[in-house]
């Protein structure tokens, strides 16, 4: 126990080569003793978390591969342990399942890792009743794992849409309980067991970061709690750059950004290669920047982040960053009536176009995968291009970024968010369009700055534009963030009118370029309010053969699928037929077991056709088989045939 300690505090003090040989001879271990219980695997779990650290934060290509490696070692020493059955091998291969699925959704597998978060459950659930309450010397180990996991599980489960879960069968019942999530980390860190560390690390991120991701307000008591855990953190870990970083943000979600800015300069000479947390410091720098309106000043830090990519040989989030640049650059260069001179504002224009034109550079590059950030990129650049149908407007342009992207606005000071606002409304010759998006960014500062009636005042302007907007305008997804804005509220003193907002919101476009951040606030909101909505997955009984079939007639569209097996195995096949044409056979698995998870695909559609998802059970027509599935667009008009 003292070496696997020992290993753990290496990597909160920052050395984290020297905590990986501790986990990598702990794993290779030696000749048990009489009596002795097998902990190789618990040295393999401590050298696969380390990993997914010194992966991420070096920005190493193949780290989260050689995680998941290290993940299935630790798993694979444990299964063919001689050890009898006990609790520590759960709670091993619990948190080796657990991390697997988080490491896979680290790398946008999302369908398979939540399904691998999901499996974890069939070890966690003992946790709860026996290692909790595990008596002999593994117990501060055994005990400090199983409340770390259990958290975090609850945690993880309580996020997930209700047609996520739907597609386990195995936690059917279990909606995982936030707060006792919470109340669990706090008891690992206060105990000070081995992953107590661990558990203060996440502990502080959800009060400082994911609450403010989820729209939820941050309390006294949140920012007592991580005040407390920092002051643990610099006796035990001095010097980290993990709880030195959190502090950072603390400093900013309690509105000091001159202090959240001094930390995180300091910073900069402490985390040597770990050139991720280099990016982290640059964006963060750069959203404290535009927090103080320092435009041109956030400019530069979004340019030196993304430097660091390029250095590495990055291409993922380059995009991004250059473009929230020259968007900054952009705005920067209008405050001209500000005291800026017009040779200044010449100069910033010049970065401006360096880093637009940057974008369009990396657009053409042979790379099919770009990430949702990047494609927004891709896409707000054709707004400052010479083909342009209407002139740009840079505020505004970033002011949505700060809005939906970033916890700018939360950060803010009254008076800086009033001097956003007064910027906003000063713009009066902008198309209907922009109107809109300009009156949801001002509901949504109003709203962060808990001005409801404001707020409320703004909803009302934005939908009563909305018969006059054009279909382009009513694609871009500021109405649907009005529409949540307006259910958000409701929420708070009148349920049933949130519900109805929330079920309008389904006559919507599903595909706008906010989507995501729009649709998972509503993902939260629907479970908060009990809204009953669309399930997005369908089930089916599967006896000889089963066909989904969707005609597709837009050119251009993509075609995703996932599914999964309840028990047994199953054959599968997916083909296109054209209009005019040979049928196309996409992908074809032959009897695909249930314990490999869930299949995933995707088509992008060249010429009008059909689509169709076959799974095939012949060769065991007399046990019928059930699978969930998933296709997208969910606005698909779909057929099911079954023999």
């Amino acid at each position: 126990m003292a070496r696997m300690q020992e290993g753990t505090t290496l990597i909160f003090v920052n050395r984290l080569d020297e905590a990986e040989v501790v986990f990598r001879r702990g794993m290779e271990g030696g000749e048990l003793l009489e009596g002795d219980r097998d902990v190789r695997g618990s040295f393999g779990l401590q050298y696969a978390m380390a990993s997914v650290i010194k992966g991420i934060a070096s920005l190493s290509d193949d780290q989260l591969d050689e995680c998941r490696e290290r993940l299935f070692e630790a798993d694979e020493l444990v299964a063919n342990s001689t050890d009898p059955d006990w609790v520590g091998k759960s709670v091993i291969r619990g948190v080796c399942t657990l991390m697997g699925g988080v490491t896979q959704c680290a790398q946008h597998s999302f369908v398979k890792g939540v399904w691998n978060v999901l499996r974890s459950w069939q070890w966690i659930k003992r946790l709860q009743s026996e290692a909790l309450h595990f008596e002999g010397h593994e117990k501060d180990a055994v005990r400090s794992a199983a409340l770390f996991t259990l958290a975090v599980f609850n945690l993880l489960i309580s996020l997930l849409p209700p047609s996520r879960m739907k597609a386990a069968q195995w936690v059917s019942g279990f909606e995982g309980d936030r707060a006792l999530g919470i109340g669990m980390l706090e008891e690992c860190w206060k105990e000070g067991g081995l992953l107590a560390p661990w558990s203060a690390l996440v502990l502080c991120s959800y009060h400082v970061d994911v609450k403010t991701f989820l729209g939820e307000t941050q309390t006294a008591e949140d920012f007592s709690c991580c005040a407390e855990i920092i002051e643990w953190a610099r006796e035990r870990y001095p010097g980290s750059v993990f709880f030195q970083g959190l502090e950072a943000d603390l400093c900013a979600a309690q509105k000091d950004i001159a202090r959240a800015t001094e930390l995180s300069t300091a910073l900069e000479g402490q985390v040597g290669e770990l050139r991720a947390l280099q990016w982290v410091l640059c964006y963060k720098r750069g959203m404290y920047a535009l927090t103080d309106l320092q435009l041109s000043a956030a400019a530069e830090f979004f340019r030196a982040s993304l430097q660091v990519y390029v250095e590495v040989g990055r291409r993922s989030m380059v995009p991004f960053m250059a473009m929230y640049s020259g968007i900054c650059f952009h705005a920067a260069a209008d405050q001209v009536e500000g005291g800026l001179t017009e040779g200044d504002a010449e100069a910033l224009r010049a970065s401006a176009g360096t880093m637009v034109d940057m974008v369009g550079e990396y657009e053409a590059m042979d790379k099919k995968n770009w990430g949702r950030q990047d494609r927004w990129a891709f896409e707000t650049r054709r707004r400052y291009t010479k083909e342009a149908t209407s002139a740009p407007w840079p505020l505004l342009d970033i002011a949505e970024a700060m809005v939906l992207r970033m916890r700018c606005v939360r950060w803010m000071q009254a008076h800086q968010a009033e001097a956003l606002l007064q910027q906003l409304r000063e713009k009066e010759d902008i198309t209907l369009n922009k109107r809109v998006r300009t009156i949801m960014c001002m509901a949504e500062i109003c709203r962060q700055q808990e001005r409801a009636e404001e707020c409320r005042e703004y909803i009302k302007q934005g939908l009563a534009l909305e018969p006059e907007l054009p279909e382009a305008g009513k694609k871009h997804g500021a109405l649907h963030m009005l529409q949540y804005l307006k259910a958000a509220l409701a929420a708070e003193d009148n349920p049933m009118e949130a519900q109805e907002v929330v079920r309008g919101l389904e006559e919507y476009s599903k595909q706008y370029p906010m989507s995501h951040e729009v649709m998972f606030k509503v993902t939260l909101l629907k479970k908060r309010i009990g809204a009953d909505f669309l399930d997005v997955y369908k089930t089916c009984a599967v006896k000889n053969t089963t066909t989904v079939t969707a005609v597709v007639m837009q050119v251009g569209a993509v075609v995703k699928w996932d599914w999964m097996l309840e028990a047994h195995d199953c054959s599968f096949r997916v083909v296109f037929t054209p209009s005019s044409g040979e049928p196309l056979v996409i992908q074809e698995l032959d009897r695909h077991p249930e314990t490999d998870g869930p299949v995933t695909g995707q088509y992008t559609v060249e010429t009008p056709g059909r689509i169709q998802l076959v799974w095939d059970n012949s060769h065991s027509w007399m046990r019928s088989k059930t699978v969930t599935y998933h296709l997208q667009p969910d606005d698909l008009p779909c057929e099911v045939h079954a023999i």
